[in-house]
Formats: C-alpha cells, structure tokens, sequence
C-alpha cells in the first residue's frame, strides 16, 4: 500500500470580494482552499453571515497545471446588495485526510462595506458583530403659498418631503422635527404640524401650516430635520439625520 505524509502547512485558505461595492450593485464573497491533489480529500468549506447563520454558495474546483494542487472556491454572490449584507462574514473549513491524525480546521474572514450613493451615511450595528451601511434619506422643504408675497393675516404651508433609498432594507422609525433658529417648533393655536403621512413605499412627509401668518413673528428661516433610526434588534450607532431649509419673509397687513 502506498501512502503520502503531507504537512498540514500545505493546506492555505484564504477569502476575497469582488464586485461594486455600492447598494443595489452585485457583489460576491469568495472562500478559497487550495490542497496538494493527493491528500484525496474533500473540504467541507462552509460561510457563516454576520447574524451567525450558514449561507449556501457556489462550489467549484479545479487543478493547477501540474495536477500537483487542487483548489475549491465557494463563492456567495450578494446580488442585489443590500444594507444588510454589511458586515463581517467567516469562512470555516475543515479538512480530513488519512495523512493527518486529526481534522485539520481554518477559518477565513472578509467584510463586506457598502459605499452610500450619496455622500453622507450612517452606521448600524447589529448585536455585537453586525453592521450595516444605510444611506441618509433625501428631504426637501417646499413653500405651499397662499399667495406671493406672503402677507400677514393668510395662510401658509411649508411640506417636508423626504425620501428613503430603496436600498435600505432592514426596519426603520422616521423621525421630523421643525425648528425655527434652531428653536423646536410645536403646534399651538396658530401652527399645526401634521403627523407624518407615507406617500409611496419609499416616500414620506410632514406639514408645517400657519394660520394665520404674523409679520412679526413668522419671518425666518424654517429648518425641517429628519432622523432614521433602526428598529430591534438593530442598534444605532451612528446618527442618521438629513435637513433642508426655507427661509419666508412675511409683507405687513394687505389692505
């Protein structure tokens, strides 16, 4: 009978990415176990995603020119990435050969970041090890008038609309605050502030509304401050918040 002592040294196992790294794009983790052909053995290669669980991938093998060493990828494609691809993923492989004494073990590790489509973001961390990158929402502040210019005694409406990326994946609580130079807003005999209506899956907005409007008071400039915050078992850790402005001048009593 012939038999073949092999190193464990021999066996390497390594992990990369490839892809666009940007929500909504095709990304891909890739496990990589390369093994001298005569161990005549079969890795047992397995990825485990940032919650804990065993994700499945594609397997493939193949020999390098001399036959002398085999290698086997698994690879998990993340297509259409999402913000709840992000984090640390491990690769754990175990390897058993009559030329070994016992089952040989590695782990590997690749992180997987998403780049925002827009320049700011935000960080969620789930549990300990989980994170995920979620762009800001987009918000616009409109003026409804009533009339142009704005005088005392009408009416006037400022809309905040705001506007979620369908990338986000994962369940969100949106938050609207109105300020006045930087002075929290709250409804009162004069203003309302309506609850925030949801206008499409990804669309949303809020009301500022004056009834009636005084020229001494009112003039200024409006800050509506929006804020995204996870829901459980999602933990913030970064702040989510967006702002847009509008500044209104309001003419005296028209006669």
């Amino acid at each position: 009978m012939n038999s073949i002592t092999v190193p464990a040294s021999a066996v390497t196992v390594s992990s990369s990415t490839e892809g666009v790294t940007t929500a909504g794009g095709e990304y891909s983790i890739i496990c990589t176990v390369t093994r001298p052909t005569a161990l005549l053995a079969t890795p047992h290669i397995t990825w485990i995603n940032p919650s804990g669980s065993e994700i499945r991938g594609e397997v493939n093998s193949t020999q390098t020119e001399n036959m002398t060493m085999t290698v086997t990828t698994v690879t998990v494609r993340l297509d259409p990435l999402q913000a709840s691809h992000s984090g640390l993923y491990t690769c754990k492989v175990s390897v058993s050969s009559p030329s070994f004494m016992a089952p040989l073990n590695f782990t590997s590790t690749a992180r997987v970041s998403i780049q925002s489509k827009f320049m700011a973001s935000c960080m969620i961390l789930f549990h300990t090890s989980h994170s995920a990158t979620v762009p800001q929402p987009i918000v616009e502040v409109t003026t409804l008038r009533s009339s142009s210019p704005l005088y005392a005694g009408s009416g006037l409406t400022l809309m905040c609309a705001v506007e979620i990326d369908a990338s986000v994946d994962i369940p969100y609580t949106i938050t609207v605050t109105w300020l006045k130079s930087e002075a929290s807003i709250s409804s009162n005999d004069r203003t309302t502030i309506s609850n925030i209506t949801q206008s499409s899956s990804l669309s949303y907005n809020s009301r500022l509304s004056f009834n009636p409007l005084s020229s001494v008071s009112d003039s200024g400039t409006y800050t509506c401050q929006v804020s995204l915050s996870p829901q459980s078992p999602f933990t913030l850790v970064q702040g989510a918040s967006q702002t847009d402005v509008e500044t209104i001048t309001v003419e005296g009593i028209l006669l």
